[in-house]
């Protein structure tokens, strides 16, 4: 059973959670594309620019996400982004919690905190080319293809607000547990 649009929060990681978070891990077959918990929180850290959330499905933990924002007066950006961009640099989805359109809502939140802002235009996301790759993940949430990064992932970029009369793309039934730069 899918949930609900209202179903999933994105919440500050704290000393409160962090344990849990921790203890998210994504499905075996995507242990070597999609970074850690710990590895995503540790590199987040350390990089100006950062915005880490968990996502949360009630008062249960079920992902985690971390946006590369460019605006932070100390962050270098990343050579595949122009002025008014963001990037989705993580996003993961515990494997007892994927299918369940969790991934979705999660983009779908970070697109409406960021409609807020003045000077976000666009988002972007990455994810290594293979078998695993998301593409039809980002493709159900309006991304479309951009070419590679100077490490051979696929870069997709999709606008943070629609134009007028243009449709939300629809949610598909499952997800894939979401993309990460790793």
């Amino acid at each position: 059973m899918n949930a609900t649009h209202a179903d999933i929060e994105l919440r500050p990681v704290d000393r409160f959670n962090v344990d849990a978070i921790l203890q998210l891990t994504v499905a075996p077959r995507q242990a070597q594309v999609v970074a850690s918990a710990a590895v995503s929180l540790a590199q987040a850290h350390y990089e100006p620019g950062a915005w880490i959330r968990a996502v949360y499905q009630a008062d249960r933990p079920v992902g985690l996400v971390v946006v590369f924002d460019p605006r932070d007066p100390d962050a270098e950006p990343d050579p595949i982004m122009h002025p008014g961009d963001i990037l989705l640099w993580r996003l993961m989805i515990d494997r007892e919690c994927q299918g369940r359109g969790y991934g979705q809502q999660a983009v779908q939140r970070v697109l409406e905190r960021y409609r807020q802002e003045d000077g976000v235009e666009r988002i972007l996301a990455t994810y290594a080319p293979g078998p695993q790759a998301p593409k039809s993940f980002f493709a159900g949430l309006g991304f479309k293809p951009e070419g590679q990064d100077d490490e051979g992932e696929i870069v997709v970029a999709r606008p943070i607000r629609l134009r007028d009369g243009e449709p939300v793309p629809p949610a598909s039934s499952g997800d894939s547990g979401g993309p990460g730069r790793t």
